[in-house]
C-alpha cells in the first residue's frame, strides 16, 4: 500500500500557470521532500532528477563545466548500472565520439532503465516524455529532409512507425493526435513561444495523469517537476512570464484539444474512463 503524504502535500503552495511569482524554489521543495518522505519515495524523487546528474557527467566527461541549474546536483551513493558501464565504455574508448553521440547513448541507456520501474507517474513521466521527443525529432527531420531515425529513442510499434512511415500522422492511429499537437507547435515562427508551448502542454500531461493522485509520492513528484517548469521560466523572465503562461495555456486549450477517447499513455485510458464518469 502507497504511504500518503497529507500534512506535507497540504502544505504546499498552489501553482499555476496564472501565479504571478514562484512560490517555492525547486532546491527548497527538494530540502523540504528529504524531511517529509520515507527512503523509498525520495529515491523515487531522487530518480526524476537522473537525466540533469546525467548531463552534468556529461560535463565532467568531456571538462566542459557548468551544468544543468541550481538543483541538479543531488548526493548519489550509488549511480544505476547503466551509468558505470557507459562511463567505463568513455574511459576506453581511445577515439572518443562526440558529444552528442554520447548523449543519445546514455539517453537511450536510461529509457531502457525506466521501462523496468515500477508503474507509476516517473515510469509514465519518462515515457510520455521519451515520445514528445521522438515525434519532435521526425517532424524536424521530416520538414528538414534530413535522416532522422538514428535519433529516435526506445523500441516498439511506434518507433518503428515514427521510423519508416510515410503518413502525415506517420501512421500512428490513436496516438495521431500527439503529432498534430507538436506539428501545430513547431509551426509556431518564435522559438521561446514554441518552447513556452512544450512546457504548457507538459504542464497539461501532469495535471490529467496526478487528476486522481491527492497525497501520494506521485503527486509530490508531478507538482516537482510543474515547480520546475515555473521556475525555468521565471529564471528567463520574471515580469512577463505569469501572462505568457497563462496565455499559452489558454491556447493549447482552445486550439489542441485532445479527442474524449485519447489518453496520453496506454495505461491512462481506464482513468480516462473515470473522469468522464465523474463529469
Amino acid at each position: 500500500m502507497r504511504k500518503e503524504y497529507y500534512y506535507f502535500v497540504a502544505g504546499l503552495p498552489d501553482i499555476g500557470f496564472e501565479e504571478g511569482k514562484l512560490p517555492l524554489a525547486p532546491e527548497g521543495f527538494l530540502r523540504e521532500a528529504e524531511t517529509q518522505l520515507d527512503r523509498a519515495d525520495l529515491e523515487r524523487l531522487r530518480l526524476f532528477l537522473l537525466p540533469d546528474e546525467i548531463a552534468n557527467l556529461l560535463d565532467a566527461l568531456f571538462k566542459t563545466g557548468g551544468g544543468t541549474g541550481d538543483d541538479a546536483p543531488v548526493s548519489r551513493k550509488e549511480w544505476p548500472a547503466f551509468v558505470a558501464e557507459l562511463t567505463a565504455e568513455f574511459h576506453r574508448d581511445e577515439a572518443v565520439k562526440s558529444r552528442p553521440e554520447w548523449e543519445l547513448k546514455f539517453l537511450r541507456a536510461f529509457h531502457e532503465h525506466v521501462e523496468g520501474l515500477a508503474e507509476g507517474f516517473l515510469r509514465e513521466w519518462f515515457a510520455f516524455d521519451r515520445d514528445m521527443r521522438n515525434v519532435l525529432a521526425a517532424l524536424a527531420g521530416r520538414k528538414a529532409g534530413i535522416p532522422y531515425a538514428g535519433h529516435l529513442v526506445g523500441t516498439g510499434e511506434s518507433v518503428e512507425k515514427l521510423r519508416t512511415s510515410q503518413a502525415p500522422d506517420f501512421g500512428l492511429g490513436r496516438e495521431a493526435p500527439l503529432v498534430e499537437t507538436l506539428s501545430r507547435i513547431m509551426d509556431q515562427p518564435d522559438i521561446v513561444e514554441r518552447e513556452r508551448a512544450l512546457d504548457a502542454l507538459r504542464w497539461k500531461w501532469i495535471d490529467g495523469r496526478n487528476f486522481f493522485e491527492y497525497f501520494t509520492v506521485d503527486r509530490v513528484i508531478g507538482y516537482y517537476a510543474q515547480l520546475r517548469i515555473l521556475d525555468r521560466w521565471a529564471r528567463l523572465d520574471p515580469e512577463s512570464g505569469r501572462a505568457v503562461f497563462f496565455e499559452t495555456l489558454s491556447a493549447l486549450e482552445a486550439s489542441f484539444r485532445f479527442p474524449e477517447d485519447f489518453s496520453l499513455t496506454p495505461n491512462r485510458r481506464d482513468n480516462d474512463e473515470q473522469r468522464r464518469e465523474l463529469r
